[in-house]
């Protein structure tokens, strides 16, 4: 019997994530999970909710839950208020090329073309969208996005609650602290302080966001 999931989250992300499910081919889907909706809907075929417990109680068998919001600090919440009571899952494209020893943590999303290599860690609850580079040793925090084409180099870290635009690149050895912004495009040449924007080629950070 396969597993079941809950899709937390109805938007886009929530989208991509029931597309990759669905190429996965290993899981059944039982519903999204949407708490600002005023009355039931359906997505995609599927049932959203108010109530993951609803969504939970409508199948049988074992159910998990994957994060696909793209507010890190919603899915920070909703791993508080839920964690205790169900297992999250994490979604891996097949197409994805992931490393013997890297270490994946639970609720993460790796999109197709993305590479996580050797002695790399991702930490809880972060998203990985398509044609990324996760270098040899780098280690991300949990709750960090990172955007399509976002190519981290070797020994980089990257702290918790991180956001890497679209295309944006981290030079070798460099330090994202947790809270931080890169813009789309930045090329990240020094280290990035906690709570920072950070814009540019090369990244200068415009201001503190905490």
């Amino acid at each position: 019997m396969k597993e079941t999931l809950i899709i937390l989250g109805a938007g886009g992300s929530a989208q991509q994530v029931f597309w990759l499910i669905n190429r996965l081919r290993k899981y059944d889907i039982a519903g999204f999970y949407d708490e600002k909706i005023e009355s039931d809907e359906i997505l995609l075929g599927l049932p959203v909710r108010r109530s993951v417990e609803e969504l939970a109680s409508s199948t049988k068998g074992r159910v998990r839950l994957i994060s696909a919001v793209g507010d890190i600090y919603l899915r920070e919440r909703w791993h508080n208020e839920y964690g205790s009571r169900f297992e999250y899952a994490t979604l891996i494209d097949p197409n994805a090329l992931i490393a013997p020893n890297a270490e994946i943590g639970k609720d993460v999303v790796i999109h197709a073309f993305t590479t996580v290599s050797m002695n790399a860690t991702v930490g809880d609850s972060t998203y990985i969208s398509w044609n990324c580079l996760v270098a040899h040793d780098v280690k991300i925090g949990k709750f960090s996005q990172i955007s399509p084409g976002t190519q981290i180099t070797g020994r980089c870290q990257v702290g918790d609650f991180c956001q890497l635009g679209t295309n944006c690149s981290l030079l070798p050895d460099r330090i994202v602290g947790s809270g931080s912004i890169v813009g789309a495009g930045a090329v990240v040449n020094n280290d990035i302080p906690k709570n920072a924007l950070a814009v540019g080629v090369p990244a200068v950070v415009k201001r503190i966001i905490a």
